[in-house]
């Protein structure tokens, strides 16, 4: 996150657009006061499929996956506004080609004049989870989806079509993959780490709540003696 937001900043080229799961949004506008020392009123997180005006004038434009669906009016306004720095946070949600989502935010990372995608798990299975992350970064070194899938993905045809679960050539795709990705594993960063914190965090609730939950969890069953 530190490193995609210096990247950013390095650049300058605003607005610079933040996509990330709903979970995180806040997150990186935490991230985004701490480290660039913005005031709030320059990030901005769309907050839904009709938010198209009150993020015009904004450095950070925060957004979620969940907005690009088909006829959201936001999704339009995004992709003419012209961000030239797109960061694409847990960017393995862009795995499946075909999903709507993938077809939207592919051609906004490729329009831009810096694309920083940030995953823990680009692929989680197959080669082929990796193309629509690698080919907006650079599809001059990873060809069309036909010459990928064929080359890296044992593309063969099967009763239901093209079958790319395989996966093929794996020294050669590593060598490719350097040139637009830095992997680190566990062990390089772990002493970074903050340690895990666990918290009990008690909530009071009222009577009707309470009456509300409990009909949401069985009964303990008590044992009898014989």
């Amino acid at each position: 996150t530190i490193q995609a937001i210096s990247v950013a900043c390095a650049f300058r080229n605003w607005p610079c657009l933040v996509i990330a799961p709903a979970v995180v949004k806040l997150n990186w506008v935490d991230e985004l006061e701490k480290w660039t020392g913005c005031e709030p009123s320059v990030i901005k997180v769309i907050e839904g499929r009709q938010d198209v005006d009150g993020w015009k004038d904004a450095k950070f434009v925060i957004c979620t996956y969940g907005l690009f669906t088909r006829d959201a009016p936001v999704v339009e306004h995004i992709e003419s506004h012209g961000f030239e720095t797109v960061i694409v946070d847990e960017s393995h949600s862009l795995k499946n080609d075909k999903a709507v989502r993938t077809r939207a935010i592919v051609p906004i990372i490729e329009k831009a004049t810096h694309a920083i995608l940030l995953s823990g798990t680009p692929a989680l299975a197959r080669p082929v989870e990796l193309y629509p992350q690698v080919s907006s970064l650079s599809k001059s070194y990873f060809g069309t989806y036909s010459e990928y899938t064929r080359k890296f993905c044992n593309a063969r045809r099967g009763r239901f079509g093209w079958d790319v679960s395989g996966a093929a050539n794996l020294a050669e795709l590593h060598g490719l993959l350097k040139h637009v990705m830095i992997r680190r594993k566990k062990d390089n960063v772990l002493t970074q780490l903050p340690k895990k914190l666990k918290s009990r965090v008690l909530i009071d609730l009222d009577a009707k709540s309470k009456k509300s939950m409990a009909k949401g969890f069985p009964h303990p069953i008590r044992a009898r003696k014989s």
